[in-house]
């Protein structure tokens, strides 16, 4: 199973993460001397093989410790000590070596990252969310080649993986190259594919059809987020009343000025964009396709190789 399917579909319900979560953030506190943490440190890591029922169930409980800790956003130093020990008592099961790469990539550990999403990869390697996660580190690391490359392998074992084809789509606008506006708007159109509503898909693919001149494009899009427009005033933050004003209007006047020249409209669709981003529907859609800057990488919430824990 990929990351990105486990993560859809083996995800907890929020109830259920947030009452993980506070538990684990409680064990987290007492996790070196509770879990035996600091003792394990010390062991050599154990045979790659399905742990007894007893490791088992430390494994777990350090597992979800983890989360726990990532998830508090100020305990990434405690959570890659937790999963570093949990890769000692199973090394086999890659969420653990991501999660612990995600911990260090939060760090600015750029080089323990790589090495212990390398150790995942070598037990997944066909998983496309494991090579999401390798081309955002290798990205973050100034590697813009291989960062494709990565993401490009990963929209090649999963055509359907919105993340790495936003990925893509990000870096192709990036590198402002006039003839990657058709590369780019292929990949948002696999992106809408698969969620037909995002907003800030149909934003970005907007934005590319008015770099070429396409009417219809530029049209479609604004026509898809003027759809929304109610749910985008709604979710305004509420200290930036002005922005919720503001949105309706520029949404009409937009749609409106795709009549006449759209490569003029590049710059005010980069200004929708960062209005829409005071707005929470906004920022769900874009969540969807890629994590914060704040909290770079997508958590691991499930294992992916040993017997998902029971309820």
């Amino acid at each position: 199973m990929s990351v990105a399917r486990a993560f859809r579909s083996a995800r907890p319900s929020s109830s259920v993460r947030r009452a993980r979560h506070a538990a684990a953030a409680a064990i987290a506190a007492v996790a070196f001397a509770a879990i035996g943490l600091a003792g394990c440190n010390n062991k050599k890591a154990q045979p790659e093989a399905t742990p007894d029922p007893a490791t088992y169930d430390r494994v777990v409980g350090l597992f979800y410790a983890g989360l726990g800790a990532l998830d508090s956003g100020v305990q990434n130093p405690l959570a890659a000590a937790i999963f570093t020990t949990m890769t000692q008592l199973a090394p086999a099961e890659p969420a653990g070596w991501a999660d612990l790469a995600i911990a260090n990539l939060r760090m600015s550990k750029d080089d323990a990252a790589v090495a212990a999403l390398d150790e995942a990869r070598t037990r997944l390697p066909d998983d496309d969310g494991l090579l999401v996660l390798a081309g955002l580190i290798a990205s973050r690391g100034g590697k813009t080649d291989d960062a494709v490359k990565l993401w490009g392998d990963a929209v090649a074992k999963n055509p359907a993986n919105v993340r790495a084809h936003f990925a893509l789509a990000q870096e192709l606008a990036r590198q402002a190259d006039p003839d990657a506006d058709a590369q780019i708007r292929t990949h948002l159109a696999a992106i809408l594919t698969a969620d037909p509503t995002n907003l800030k898909a149909h934003l970005d693919s907007a934005r590319a059809a008015a770099r070429t001149g396409d009417k219809a494009g530029v049209k479609a899009g604004l026509d898809a987020i003027a759809l929304r427009t109610a749910e985008l005033v709604a979710s305004t933050n509420p200290d930036q009343p002005d922005v919720a004003a503001q949105l309706p209007g520029m949404i009409t006047d937009l749609q409106a000025a795709a009549d006449g020249d759209v490569k003029a409209l590049a710059s005010r669709l980069a200004i929708l964009d960062n209005l829409a981003r005071s707005t929470q529907a906004f920022r769900t859609d874009l969540g969807k396709l890629a994590s914060s800057d704040q909290a770079p990488g997508d958590l691991i919430t499930t294992f992916l190789v040993l017997p998902t824990p029971s309820a």
